[in-house]
């Protein structure tokens, strides 16, 4: 697995004389995978996505972990790319 892109922006939500009340965080991750054949050293499969979160940063246990928005990508990726062209 390759990270292609990692970013992250702060947004002031609400702001009222110049005191930011709300802040959100836009996060954006991309994700490159590849399955190799360790004998042959053929390229087997390949995959890349995208994922794209938007949190409070008001209360902590809102905010999604990088690390969790990681693995649904990784997860999906495999599902949708991988898992579901075996069984056609």
């Amino acid at each position: 697995m390759v990270l292609a892109e990692f970013d992250q922006v702060l947004i002031d939500r609400l702001a009222i004389s110049g005191w930011k009340v709300v802040q959100g965080r836009v996060t954006t991750l991309r994700l490159w995978l590849q399955l190799w054949d360790a004998q042959t050293g053929r390229l087997l499969w390949e995959s890349a996505g995208e994922a794209t979160v938007a949190s409070e940063l008001l209360r902590p246990e809102r905010t999604v972990p990088l690390h969790g928005i990681a693995r649904k990508l990784w997860l999906r990726m495999i599902r949708e790319g991988l898992l579901d062209r075996r069984s056609q």
